[in-house]
């Protein structure tokens, strides 16, 4: 549900039923129904969205009675529920409850505490650092109030209820670890005893909860919480467990003064059937480690939780040489050490480390699980084994064995078999594994181990974290601990932050990797070594950096060592992390040699590829069994969740797989990859347009890397091409806000064409030859398309001058071809930028010429474009019954066709015009509608020019504080993705606000600003009702703070920069010059 978007009721389904008017505190809430069957009804038609079909509503809930005589009860029960949530002239029947002869459904007037649960715990999955997914799981805590429907009964509601509640304590325990690491102890006992009240049936969550009791030596507050946990549990019938009852026991131990139980004496002996839990496991075998652990809070959460299910026998770390599964494998069994009392499931009796690495055969594998319990060698068979493990139980009868087992890979084949008679001969014994391929047992677990989380490549900033380095990535975090190691007086720093951001991102977070990256900082400084690395791989690190970005002004290192071949210093390492070329080797040797080559041809891709880019770009129709052996041996990942399945490889293996091609067939795969894109552009471009645009234009995005790819071979090598692939592409730099890329990318390719075809604008040649002039006919249209595009990013750039010489060219070309609808296009474009130079009748003639132009060749979707800016020509002249009429057809058109963008943009101008009128109302409603449209196709810029006018609405509305958070979140996105030309409106309404809030010299130095970047861009004030009340205010300042100081901010405002007038009106300058408040 769109958060901005006010709904008349709120549900709360956790912990109970009640319902309540939103944004009414003082309303009585509805907390009892007619019927317990309204109430259900009502609660599964807000937690199941969509329409119901009523045979099964009816088949639900009147499973016994007769077809008519459940129509009949469904009929009564939304009566009666209609009369509650739509009361006689309060709320429009319909508008919560909307029916039809066949189905029901309810509106999304009503939000509910599970959607905002599980947004939450979404977030929490989502967060790229420890602070965020705390943040996160602390929300989800607050949000949770019990068990679903709590003393509802019926059969769905229980199925969920356990779902969301087993959801719930994953996510408690995921909390409650973050917690513990940070040293807050004393909080997650706060929220462990809360726990408790929200799960009051789970034995587990009180175990945490008297652990931590235990810990902070609140011996009798554990009594007491087990005492009154018991009788409940006795009530149910339910069984306390064994861990349970020995927490119990050590609190009575410890306690000043110990009550006794008549469940457990102190001093009864325990019978043969009640297991002796060990006070911790022992883990001798574990090796011991000389440097910090960072990040993977997800990972360690959730692989306990695995190891912690009874039904889990072998959990399996894979992932590519040097990403990190044996330390991370090493801090779970430290963390099973530490803390083992988690349940019942959780309690490891034994807790030992098997290396594998270095043995050269399966037949030393029993040898060395003995050597780790060190037990005695005997023949080091299967029943050597089994002996030695249950020795271990002989304290603690059928408690559980953990046994970590490190690098399995190079034994898997012959091992396995081993390792299953044995884990089938002890049924507590469960195995966690690093491999760099599945054993492949039935029920095994598997976890794909990812990179550690780096900075974003499209904006890899790092001053924030000056002085905040616990709140950076854990790339970052590791680099600076390891470079500290060899030179300890190093320091992030103004100079070097951004530098080790983008290093972090070009490394792609790969533990090894970073580790040697960090051995280097003895040497080289952070920008000698990410100067080294772009000397290999230029282009693919100028890919990472914004356009027209570059290195700081240092030496590069010459002959400069590919990141494959850093060697590790750390002479006691094993050899397979001397360097990631040898870390890779391993895998590389396992592969048949038809997909060794297969996999060398996957290096031309950028950033990932699907299975039919592959087939193409590989030569291999059947592409799939390749991946798949890619896969098995963790020399790619594939991410399934998304419409197609996406392949994808770090950067150090494709860069280790490109050495594997010859300079011919790179060549030909090159140019595969080339064609390919070039022609996938083609048939998705129409798409965008369409009713499911949002959709392609995500994938156009996925494959952002592959065309850029694409578009500088062809620029190389077939610039008609390359004109053929920017005519699809500009539209998504639009889109996207990547102004500064299509603008270069454009420019580029016009001059290459220029250049490849000297005398094709001045139609000096002849071409005798028909297909000679259809060639040159097709380069020219090509041409004209690329001007196009150029002028539209020069005008949403607010550069007017480049969009008049770029339109201008267009429209030469295209009445030279007589291609009318390219002529109309450039019209009204040249319409919209006469609208923004002041130009109103000049603009509404070339937008009138077009439109005509439009309808005389029955092109409806391009009209709307043309209709659009003729509705902002009358908006500036506040014609406002004109932008109804004129927006009036293009919506007609939009909806009919479904396309969603369309329709969004004419909800906007509505508006527009309906807040120009004063009718706020009115406006409030039509830009909510776009804005929950726009946020669905997740288009930023779009989104960015909304907010603007959907605060100034919310402003006029009297809501101040929702108009702020509209006004920042629409500047943070218009800085985002370079949407200049919405500055000036965005600083006018923060000057705004400012006065508002009675402070006028704020207000006074953000209107100066704005009128500086007015004039630089040539925007005049749009409106004369808007331009009135800035001048209003102008004047109204001017008295308040008198001539001289209200001069003085003046001119301060316009001698600021435009990013510096950013930053002040969003309050980053006043906390922190390097930009802490982003944080």
């Amino acid at each position: 549900m769109n958060e901005l978007i006010s709904p008349l009721w709120s549900l709360q389904m956790l912990g109970g039923l009640r319902l309540a008017r939103a944004g009414s505190p003082g309303a009585a809430p509805v907390e009892r129904f007619r019927t317990n069957k309204a109430a259900s009804l009502l609660a599964y038609l807000a937690y199941r969205r969509g329409a119901h079909s009523r045979d099964q509503l009816c088949n639900l809930f009147w499973p016994d009675n007769q077809t008519d005589s459940a129509r009949n009860n469904l009929r009564v029960t939304l009566s009666n529920l209609r009369s509650v949530l739509e009361p006689k002239g309060e709320i429009e029947p319909g508008q919560v409850l909307r029916l039809s002869l066949d189905t029901v459904e309810i509106d999304c007037d009503i939000e509910t505490d599970v959607e905002k649960f599980v947004e939450s715990l979404n977030a929490a999955r989502d967060a790229t650092s420890p602070a965020q997914r705390r943040f996160a799981l602390e929300k989800m805590m607050s949000l949770y109030g019990g068990p679903l429907m709590d003393g509802f009964y019926s059969e769905w509601i229980v199925v969920e209820a356990n779902r969301l509640e087993d959801l719930f304590i994953a996510q408690f325990r995921a909390l409650l670890n973050l917690l513990e690491t940070a040293g807050e102890s004393e909080q997650a006992l706060d929220t462990a005893r809360r726990a408790v009240s929200l799960a009051p049936t789970r034995e587990e969550v009180l175990r945490e909860s008297m652990r931590l009791g235990l810990k902070h030596g609140q011996h009798a507050a554990v009594i007491a919480e087990f005492e009154a946990w018991e009788k409940s549990a006795q009530l149910r019938g339910a069984e306390m467990g064994a861990a349970t009852l020995e927490l119990l026991r050590v609190a009575r131990n410890l306690a000043p003064a110990p009550k006794t139980s008549p469940l457990v004496p102190l001093s009864a002996p325990q019978t043969k059937d009640e297991a002796k839990i060990p006070a911790a496991p022992l883990g001798r075998s574990l090796p011991a480690q000389w440097t910090n652990f960072f990040g993977r809070e997800t990972e360690l959460a959730t692989l306990r939780q695995w190891l912690g299910m009874p039904t889990t026998r072998v959990v399996t770390l894979t992932g590519p040489g040097g990403a990190g599964k044996t330390r991370l494998a090493l801090e779970i069994a430290r963390q099973v050490i530490k803390s083992p009392q988690i349940d019942d499931s959780s309690w490891f009796a034994l807790v030992e480390w098997v290396p594998l690495a270095d043995l050269p055969t399966p037949n030393l594998i029993p040898g060395a699980i003995l050597d780790a319990l060190r037990a005695p060698r005997g023949l080091e068979q299967l029943d050597d084994l089994v002996a030695a493990l249950r020795t271990r139980q002989d304290d603690a009868p059928g408690a559980r064995l953990l046994l970590v087992i490190d690098n399995f890979e190079h034994l898997s084949d012959e091992g396995a078999p081993l390792l299953r008679a044995l884990l089938e001969s002890i049924p507590e014994l469960v195995c966690l594994i690093t491999s760099r391929r599945l054993l492949g047992f039935p029920g095994e677990r598997d976890w794909p181990l990812q990179t550690l989380d780096v900075p974003s490549s499209e904006n890899s900033i790092g001053k924030p974290w000056i002085g905040f380095e616990n709140l950076a990535p854990s790339s970052v975090r590791l680099f600076l601990d390891r470079a500290r190691l060899v030179r300890p007086d190093f320091a992030l720093n103004a100079a070097n932050a951004d530098i080790i951001a983008k290093l972090c991102a070009r490394l792609d977070g790969l533990p090894l990797t970073l580790e040697l990256a960090a051995a280097r900082v003895a040497l080289f400084s952070p920008a000698q070594i990410l100067s080294g690395l772009s000397q290999q791989l230029d282009k693919h690190l100028s890919e990472s950096l914004e356009p027209g970005a570059s290195l700081p002004d240092e030496a590069p290192l010459l002959a400069a060592p590919t990141s494959l071949d850093w060697t590790n210093q750390d002479r006691s390492a094993p050899q397979r992390h001397r360097s990631l070329r040898a870390a890779i080797a391993w895998s590389e040797r396992q592969l048949p040699p038809a997909v060794a080559r297969f996999w060398s041809q996957l290096s031309v891709f950028r950033g990932g590829w699907t299975l039919d880019a592959a087939a193409y770009v590989c030569d291999e129709p059947d592409a799939a069994p390749f991946v798949l052996a890619l896969r098995d041996v963790s020399l790619i990942s594939l991410d399934t969740l998304g419409e197609l399945p996406r392949g994808n490889q770090l950067e150090a293996l494709r860069e280790y797989a490109a050495e594997g091609l010859s300079p011919e067939v790179r060549e030909a795969a090159v140019a595969r990859h080339a064609t390919y894109f070039l022609n996938w552009a083609e048939s998705l471009a129409p798409q965008l347009n369409g009713a499911r645009g949002a959709r392609f234009l995500s994938r156009f995005e996925a494959e952002r890397g592959n065309l850029r790819a694409s578009l500088e071979w062809h620029l190389r090598h077939d610039v008609e091409g390359a004109l053929r692939l920017v005519s699809c592409l500009w539209w998504t730099w639009e889109l996207r806000g990547r102004l500064a890329e299509g603008r270069i990318a454009l420019s580029r390719v016009i001059e290459a064409a220029r250049f490849a075809f000297p005398h094709l604008e001045d139609g000096e040649e002849e071409f005798g030859d028909e297909n000679a002039r259809a060639i040159q006919q097709r380069r020219l249209s090509l041409l004209a398309q690329a001007y196009n595009g150029a002028g539209k990013l020069a005008t949403v750039a607010a550069d007017f001058d480049a969009t008049r010489t770029h339109l201008e060219a267009a429209l030469v070309l295209f009445r030279r071809l007589r291609d009318d609808s390219g002529v109309a296009d450039c019209l009204y474009s040249l319409g919209y930028m006469r609208l923004k130079s002041g130009d109103l009748e000049g603009a509404r003639g070339l937008c009138d010429e077009s439109i005509a132009i439009y309808r005389a060749l029955g092109e409806r979707s391009a009209l709307c474009d043309a209709l659009y800016n003729r509705a902002l020509v009358a908006l500036y002249e506040s014609d406002f019954d004109m932008v109804r009429i004129l927006t009036g057809e293009r919506l007609i058109i939009h909806r009919a066709s479904g396309e969603a963008r369309g329709v969004a943009i004419s909800l906007e101008n509505l508006g527009l015009a309906a807040l120009f009128s004063g009718e706020i109302e009115a406006a409030r409603t039509y830009m909510a509608e776009s804005l929950s449209i726009f946020e669905n196709m997740q288009e930023w810029p779009s989104i960015a020019r909304l907010l603007w006018g959907y605060g100034h609405a919310m402003r006029a509305a009297g809501e101040i504080a929702t108009a702020q958070k509209l006004f920042v979140r629409g500047l943070v996105l218009s800085r985002e993705h370079q949407q200049f030309w919405t500055w000036p409106y965005m600083l006018e309404a923060f000057a705004a606000l400012a006065d508002d809030a009675s402070n006028p010299p704020r207000a006074t130095r953000l209107l100066g600003g704005a009128s500086m970047i007015r004039e630089t861009q040539n925007e005049p004030l749009p409106n004369p009702m808007f331009r009135q009340e800035i001048e209003d205010t102008i004047a109204k300042l001017r008295e308040e703070l008198g001539e001289a100081h209200f001069e003085s901010e003046w001119q301060l405002g316009r001698a600021m920069s435009s990013e510096a007038l950013v930053r002040f009106a969003l309050g980053e300058d006043e906390v922190d010059e390097m930009g802490l408040a982003e944080i």
